[in-house]
This record gives C-alpha cells, sequence and structure tokens, in this order.
C-alpha cells in the first residue's frame, strides 16, 4: 500500500508539481512526445473526463468535435497556471478546483503519456521517477519566484 502525502490538496489552492523521467533519462525526445505531454496537459483539466485520449484521437473528427464542445461544459478539475516541458522532466503551477482534482489530473496525465511513450518505443516499466513532487504556494511572492523559476528553466538550461 503507497504512503499517503505528506501535503494534502485543497481547493482553491495553488501548487507548484513536477518530476523527473526515472534516471534522469529523456521522456521527450521530439517535438511529437512534447506536443502529446501539453496535450494531455490540456485534454485531462476536465473534471470526470470519460474517455482516454488515445480513445478521443481515435474518434471522427466530427465526434472528436462533439466531445470537446461536451467537455467545454464541464467544470475544470484544475486551472494550468503555467507548465515548462524539459527534456528529462516538467514543472507545473496548478490550482486545484475540485476534490482530488491534481491527484486525478497528473495520474491521467502520467498514465497516459507513459503508455504512448512506451508503445511507440517498444519499452516496458515506469516512465517516472516515483509520485510527482508537490509544493503548496504559500504566498504571493512564493507565487513570483516559481513563475520566474518556470519560465527561466529552459533558458538557463540551455
Amino acid at each position: 500500500m503507497a504512503s499517503p502525502r505528506a501535503i494534502v490538496f485543497r481547493e482553491e489552492h495553488v501548487y507548484h508539481l513536477f518530476n523527473r523521467g526515472v534516471e534522469r533519462r529523456p521522456n521527450y525526445h521530439s517535438p511529437r512526445d512534447r506536443e502529446r505531454f501539453v496535450s494531455l496537459l490540456d485534454y485531462y483539466r476536465f473534471y470526470g473526463v470519460s474517455k482516454s485520449y488515445s480513445h478521443y484521437l481515435a474518434l471522427s473528427l466530427a465526434e472528436r468535435a462533439t466531445f470537446r464542445q461536451m467537455l467545454d461544459q464541464q467544470p475544470l478539475a484544475v486551472d494550468v497556471l503555467e507548465y515548462c516541458v524539459m527534456p528529462n522532466h516538467f514543472h507545473l503551477l496548478v490550482r486545484q478546483n475540485v476534490k482530488d482534482g491534481i491527484h486525478d489530473y497528473l495520474s491521467n496525465i502520467s498514465n497516459g503519456y507513459a503508455k504512448y511513450f512506451n508503445t511507440k518505443r517498444k519499452r516496458v516499466g515506469p516512465l517516472y521517477q516515483g509520485p510527482f513532487k508537490a509544493v503548496f504556494v504559500e504566498t504571493d511572492e512564493q507565487l513570483i519566484h516559481l513563475s520566474r523559476y518556470i519560465h527561466i528553466n529552459p533558458v538557463v538550461s540551455g
């Protein structure tokens, strides 16, 4: 049984979420990989998404449009304030809107991307270095600092 998180996610609070590839390996080898991850960030923002992203992509364009209209009527489980996708890790600044929103959001993204990546690369096993990390954003100053950090991370890393 997994141990409970030290942090309790609360509605209307902002959190810095991040995770890294297992053994610090790259998880995004191409622009298409990064686009897939960013698409998952967008798709799973909605509360109670009933189709996996791969099932959504298998729909006809008309069916996708209809499903997307239905999604757009759903409340957001999380608001993604900022994100950064680096070759071997990601950072998210997220506000939780519904109970378990962050947990469900990151679970769907991590599992969906790992399945995509492992299938594409004909590999098995975990993609990320354990459960995602989370830090509660307590002050406006901390929020500003994290915003700067997330934006400058790709620049500093080259």
